[in-house]
């Protein structure tokens, strides 16, 4: 791809408890950020962590604009910090070719391979970790 950058926002929000804990890590990933040499961070902005309604938990987010050499590099990110939002801001027309395409749906599809094995053994662990409880409560009755 014969292009000199790829201007990005991008939004990563953080979730958690307590606030002190979600604002640290959002300036911790900055500071990640600053520090990845697949990217370079032109501006960002930190918004403070605010509660969650109906829970007792914290969301905060960054907002950045980050300048990519490589389009796997922007895909790669996208893999690694799981941000939120993503807009190509420039350059206006992206010429991909078939080898970063293919390699851009392979890696999608093996994420999603992990992530359906990961969702299949959490539920069966569940199952048994269920099964289990019950047969637990009913010992304590007897």
């Amino acid at each position: 791809m014969a292009v000199k950058k790829i201007k990005v926002n991008i939004i990563i929000e953080v979730l958690g408890n307590p606030k002190e804990h979600v604002n640290e890590t959002l300036n911790l990933l900055v500071k990640r950020l600053k520090e990845d040499t697949k990217l370079s961070v032109a501006k960002t902005q930190i918004f403070d962590a605010v509660p969650v309604e109906k829970t007792p938990m914290w969301t905060g987010f960054v907002e950045t604009e980050i300048h990519f050499k490589k389009f796997e590099d922007l895909t790669g990110f996208c893999f690694d910090y799981y941000p939120s939002s993503v807009e190509i801001i420039e350059p206006e027309k992206l010429d991909l070719n078939a080898p970063e395409l293919t390699m851009l749906f392979n890696d999608i599809a093996a994420r999603l391979h992990k992530t359906h094995t990961l969702v299949r053994d959490i539920h069966a662990q569940n199952r048994v970790l269920a099964k289990e409880l019950m047969k637990q409560r009913e010992a304590e009755k007897k």
